[in-house]
């Protein structure tokens, strides 16, 4: 399932979410990778626990520099410890 793409408020940057639905059998997993907007090209900067998709966690950008995925609404955000890569100076922030 893909969630609608998210772009970064320069323009330069385009953030696409999609879950990867496990059912029964598993835990389902969302995924956030970032391209170039010109390039068909994605990296993966996000991997994680999803607890009710499309809803949970929601994912937005803060700013040019500043992706952030929620899993709550009042809780602390600091850096996600399963950021994979970084694209750009680009970082992902966890919010639990």
């Amino acid at each position: 399932m893909h969630g609608p793409a998210i772009s970064s408020p320069d323009g330069k940057h385009i953030a696409v979410v999609y879950w990867i639905m496990a059912g029964a059998v598993g835990f389902d997993h969302v995924h956030v990778v970032v391209r170039p907007r010109y390039s068909p090209f994605t990296k993966e900067v996000f991997a994680g626990l999803a607890q009710d998709p499309p809803n949970d966690p929601t994912v937005s950008r803060k700013d040019n520099n500043h992706i952030l995925v929620s899993y709550s609404e009042n809780g602390t955000t600091e850096p996600c410890g399963n950021a994979i890569n970084k694209v750009d100076n680009i970082e992902v922030q966890c919010r639990e």
